[in-house]
């Protein structure tokens, strides 16, 4: 059995990924991770419960990316970031 096959599966996406870049460094190899968020509205939360959960991962983003400009973030609920983005004015400034 894997060692990493009891933690939460966030942990085991952390421990892949640094296996994976452990491995990629030794051959000299490229890899780009995609830093997202998905919510499906409906599936385990209702629209404003993921509302919420959305509002809270996009704040820490946006404070993580002004203190790291060279980082980027994709988004996959537009609707939600859509709701966030236009909820305060000053993100219009910052969110390009």
């Amino acid at each position: 059995m894997s060692p990493i096959r009891g933690l939460p599966f966030y942990l085991q996406i952390i421990c892949l990924t640094f296996l994976t870049l452990q491995k990629a460094e030794a051959t000299n190899t490229v890899l780009h991770v995609i830093t997202h968020s998905h919510l499906d509205a409906g599936w385990v939360y209702d629209v404003d419960q993921c509302y919420v959960i959305s509002n809270v991962i996009f704040t820490a983003v946006l404070t993580e990316l002004v203190k790291r400009p060279e980082r980027k973030y994709t988004v996959g609920d537009l609707y939600f970031f859509h709701r966030w983005y236009n909820e305060d004015e000053n993100r219009k400034v910052i969110v390009k």
